[in-house]
């Protein structure tokens, strides 16, 4: 559409020389109004809808949870011995991937006995492809690292996704993307405090009934 509307804009002009006076003056301003509009013709189109996009990603903390362990992005209020500060960072291994440029010669490199093969013969370039991991593989290493320590929870916990960059072979940039957690692991007393809470239960029951307190029952519950 643009290349016909140069055409008859250069067509134009070459009227436009052949006349004089004040047409070929008021014919160069319609020449002018014309390559304005085909100009905006050509605009982008604006942007006037963008769709809805749902998303939702859980992390699955229940088997920590069935064994025992508890992870919690709060700070826990009972009792219970400081461990130390956590940060865990898994990033992925990358395998550079070499591979031939594609390109496709002219009609006249074909004619001269140039082709794709010939000119690609010693020109290829690389691309960087990391292994898969998730944040699961990282969880793990966070659980097992708070176990050996002695811990059964980890508090004020957080994962996000990082990126780090390295130069490799003087000049190229490799962005590898990975996780990190972050946390603080302690040994909670849960036992002491269920116990203390059925211990004081038993004897709200029986203060409140006719039953005669038996004590031997109330420390054994």
């Amino acid at each position: 559409m643009l290349a016909l509307g140069l055409g008859c804009v250069l067509f134009l002009l070459a009227v436009i020389n052949s006349l004089g006076g004040k047409i070929k003056r008021i014919s160069k301003v319609l020449i002018l109004i014309f390559i304005i509009i085909q100009l905006s013709s050509c605009a982008p189109n604006k942007l006037s809808y963008i769709p809805k996009v749902e998303m939702v990603h859980i992390i699955d903390l229940t088997k920590y949870s069935d064994e025992g362990f508890l992870i919690t992005p709060e700070s826990l209020g009972g009792k219970y011995e400081s461990v130390g500060p956590l940060y865990c960072k898994i990033l992925p291994a990358a395998n550079r991937k070499e591979f031939v440029l594609n390109y496709i010669p002219t009609e006249k490199e074909k004619k001269r006995g140039i082709t794709g093969e010939n000119v690609n013969a010693n020109k290829t370039d690389a691309v960087w492809v990391s292994e898969e991991i998730s944040v699961d593989s990282i969880l793990n290493i966070a659980y097992e690292t708070a176990i050996s320590l002695g811990g059964n929870a980890i508090m004020e916990f957080s994962v996000n996704s990082i990126v780090e960059e390295y130069t490799v072979n003087n000049f190229e940039t490799v962005r590898i993307h990975g996780y990190e957690i972050r946390g603080f692991v302690i040994q909670a007393f849960f036992g002491l405090a269920i116990g203390f809470i059925g211990f004081t239960i038993m004897l709200l029951l029986f203060a409140n009934s006719n039953l005669k307190k038996n004590y031997f029952l109330i420390i054994s519950f």
